[in-house]
């Protein structure tokens, strides 16, 4: 009997270690929306800290660290507005950049306009990169992180480049 109350014991204390862990990462993982679950978000980081005998500002660092380390980086939309940016490489408007595609690819809209298609890829690169530095200077990525990305870049840029569109709008 003694031994299944130790056995217990040691369960619930390694289930409660879990699940705080749990809602420290959520917690502080998340965002709150409102003012009241900020409230909630400071107040639950200041009684884990205390718990653990560490201020709340040691306690979000090591977390903040904790899920650069651990938690995969965030979707960037890399190249979110792309036919934007074709478009004005190219000094067309968006509007005749998505018709021209039709069946085509972005370096042959380029190719169609006396254009380098390289033009349109530097511009694409450009604002990829900017995204890239930008995600780096608020945090959401390590220079690591972006430096892998910046890496991918060019070969990313060619697929999007020479990516055939279909000949008709899609449905829906």
């Amino acid at each position: 009997m003694l031994g299944s109350v130790s056995l217990h014991r040691v369960a619930l204390a390694g289930a409660t270690a879990l699940a705080l862990s749990g809602a420290l990462l959520g917690a502080a993982a998340a965002q709150p929306a409102t003012p009241a679950a900020q409230t909630r978000h400071q107040q639950i980081v200041a009684r884990a800290a205390q718990a653990l005998g560490i201020s709340p500002d040691t306690l979000q660092q090591a977390l903040k660290t904790a899920r650069q380390q651990v938690a995969p980086a965030p979707h960037l939309a890399l190249f979110q507005g792309k036919i934007a940016t074709a478009a004005s490489a190219l000094h067309l408007s968006v509007a005749q950049v998505h018709q021209e595609l039709r069946g085509h690819s972005l370096a042959d809209v380029a190719k169609a306009h006396g254009a380098d298609p390289a033009v349109v890829a530097n511009a694409l690169k450009a604002t990829a990169t900017q995204r890239i530095d930008q995600a780096v200077s608020v945090g959401k990525l390590t220079t690591e992180q972006a430096a892998k990305r910046k890496a991918g870049l060019d070969a990313r840029v060619q697929r999007i480049l020479t990516r055939q569109h279909p000949a008709t709008k899609p449905h829906g």
